[in-house]
Order: C-alpha cells, then sequence, then structure tokens
C-alpha cells in the first residue's frame, strides 16, 4: 500500500505543464510563507492533522509507503522538522518514506542537515531528470550529497515530444548512469493540471510509436550496461511494452492512493484539475483527515470499479482526459 501525501501547491518552479497546477515563489523561504497563508486559509492541512492521517494509516495497515510531495514539500521546514521523523519513529524504517523535492528545497534541506539526526532522514529521494528542462541538470548535480547521507536516490523521466526518442534516450541514461542511480522510472505525459490545456496536448503527447520506440531504446541500454540503472515503466505506459498485450495494470484506488493538501483523497495521483481542484468526482473516495480508512477504501473500490468498466484495460486518467478533450473539441465544431 503506498500513499502520496501532497503536502502543499506551492512550489519554488513553474512549469507550464504543471501536474498539480501549482502555486509558484521563485525562493524556498518565500514558498514556505505562501503554505502558510494556504494552511491559515483552510485550503492546506498543517503538520498537526498530517501527523494524524499518517497515524489513522498506519493503524490500519503498518506496513504502507509514503511518498511525500507537493507543490514543493521540502520547502515547508515542518516537513523534515517534524512530519519526517514522526512517520520513521512510527514505522521504525526509513524505507517506508520517500521525498518528491525540487534542487531548490533539497539544497536549503542539505544547508540545515547539520542541525538534524539520522532519525530524519527518509529512505529515499526522488528527482525529476527529463534531460531537456534547467532543473533536470540542477537536480542531478546534487546526487552525491544525498549519496553521501545514505540517502537512495530515484530518477522519474517524464517523456514528451522533446526527449521521447533514441537521442534522448541515451542523453538521458548516460547522464544518470554517470551520476550512479539506481533506477529511472518512464513516465507518461498526462493532461491534468496546467498540462490539461489542449494545446499543450498536443504540443507535449508523444504519438504511441514514439514511446515504444524510446522505451525499446532504454531497456536496450539497461541490458547492455550491467551497472546502469535499472529501467521502471509506469502502468499507463506498460501496454506499450515489447510484447505487452496492450493492456494497463492500473493501481487507481488499489495499491496507490493519493492525499490532496486539503485531505481530498484521490483513487490517483494524476486526477488534478485546474486551481487544486480534483479532475472530476468520480476519482474522489473521501478525506483522509475525517473518514475512516474503511470508508474511504470502499468508496474508492467503488468508484475505481466504475471507472474501469467505462475505461476497460486502459489507464483510466489518460482515456477520461482524451474523452474532455474530445468532448471540448466536437463542442467547438458544434458552435462554429
Amino acid at each position: 500500500m503506498r500513499y502520496i501525501l501532497s503536502l502543499t501547491r506551492c512550489c519554488t518552479y513553474n512549469c507550464e505543464f504543471c501536474a498539480v497546477d501549482a502555486h509558484y515563489n521563485d525562493s524556498v523561504g518565500g514558498c514556505a510563507d505562501l503554505a502558510t497563508k494556504e494552511q491559515a486559509a483552510g485550503r492546506e492541512l498543517g503538520p498537526a492533522q498530517w501527523c494524524d492521517i499518517v497515524a489513522k494509516i498506519l493503524h490500519s495497515n503498518p506496513n504502507t509507503e509514503f511518498d511525500l510531495s507537493g507543490g514543493d514539500c521540502l520547502s515547508l521546514p515542518w516537513v523534515y522538522k517534524d512530519l519526517i521523523p514522526f512517520i520513521i519513529e512510527k514505522t521504525q524504517n526509513p524505507k517506508q518514506v520517500a521525498i518528491t523535492a525540487t534542487a531548490k528545497s533539497l539544497v536549503a534541506w542539505l544547508d540545515a542537515d547539520i542541525h538534524q539526526s539520522r532519525a530524519g532522514y527518509p529512505g529515499a529521494i526522488h528527482l525529476t531528470y527529463d534531460g531537456y528542462r534547467p532543473y533536470s541538470s540542477e537536480n542531478i548535480a546534487l546526487v552525491p550529497q544525498v549519496h553521501r547521507l545514505g540517502i537512495e536516490v530515484h530518477v522519474e523521466c517524464p517523456l514528451t515530444v522533446e526527449n521521447c526518442h533514441v537521442e534522448g534516450a541515451h542523453l538521458i541514461y548516460n547522464a544518470l548512469r554517470d551520476a550512479g542511480i539506481p533506477e529511472v522510472l518512464l513516465m507518461s505525459y498526462f493532461p491534468v493540471g496546467r498540462g490539461g490545456d489542449s494545446s499543450q496536448f498536443g504540443t507535449l503527447t508523444p504519438t504511441e510509436d514514439n514511446y515504444r520506440m524510446t522505451i525499446s531504446e532504454f531497456m536496450r541500454l539497461e541490458k547492455h550496461y550491467p551497472d546502469g540503472p535499472k529501467i521502471k515503466v509506469q502502468c499507463a505506459l506498460k501496454g506499450l511494452l515489447p510484447g505487452g498485450n496492450g493492456g494497463v495494470p492500473c493501481k487507481m484506488g488499489d495499491d496507490t492512493w493519493c492525499i490532496m493538501p486539503d485531505g481530498t483523497l484521490l483513487t490517483c495521483p494524476w486526477a488534478y484539475g485546474l486551481g487544486g481542484s480534483p479532475l472530476d468526482a468520480a476519482f474522489v473516495a473521501g478525506n483522509a483527515l475525517k473518514d475512516e480508512v474503511g470508508e474511504w477504501r470502499a468508496s474508492g473500490r467503488e468508484s475505481r470499479n466504475h471507472l474501469r468498466r467505462k475505461y476497460p484495460r486502459q489507464c483510466v486518467i489518460k482515456a477520461y482526459t482524451a474523452d474532455v478533450l474530445d468532448g471540448s473539441s466536437r463542442s467547438k465544431k458544434s458552435a462554429a
């Protein structure tokens, strides 16, 4: 069981296709101040509330793994001062905690590390590297410092038209191999959050043939370099694997859940719309602060089964957004 805790929408980067439609502030301190204002307005939960949620989840399943994310959650000092030590104390296993962070907040955390004990170290840091945008080089430059703390670094690589080709696979794989990264997760482009704009969707989404070609090249490189990173493929892309049967092993509302900054519980971490709202009520299983685990699991199971019947053997998020985009296109044509 894995829960992605989206602790804040505030972020130190302003990506044009941000999946959570984050609030932007270019400094770590400014991002933390913005998050404090969001908490005061009741739009985001505070550290005590997140600790309550974690305790509730662990009481139901002590082996649950947590991925602390955002926005840029590590820019909030209470995340590493309070929440991470709380989870580690409860689980007695740092490997049950990972952080998805950016270079800016990682630098601030590393600078503050002299004030921290090993009890506050997560088991892994997840970084984004696409080999194209400036954050890629900024993120990967910090890997040696994180490794010196004994923390694993895993990389997530979103594939867009900019890097979804043979040359992109070589550039990315070799850079990650040189950095000593043990594994990389190849990810689909999702038209959600700010990326849900139809013009961006058409501009950034690779074709299925390009996905297949690029994934195959990554897997060839993995075989060629035994010391290089292992290739993992996101569930949304597994239907395109060589020898695959075209089906997608969706984990929505089953093994993987997402809790939004205000406690809203999503059956899929990609079910974000604009303005910090869920993509659709069909993906909402309840509220993690107010509801009990059994309630949201039952609700999530019902919505999951409904959506899987509607979109059999598909990534439900991609199928749903394609329906929405297609419907919007038909409406514009009718109006014309």
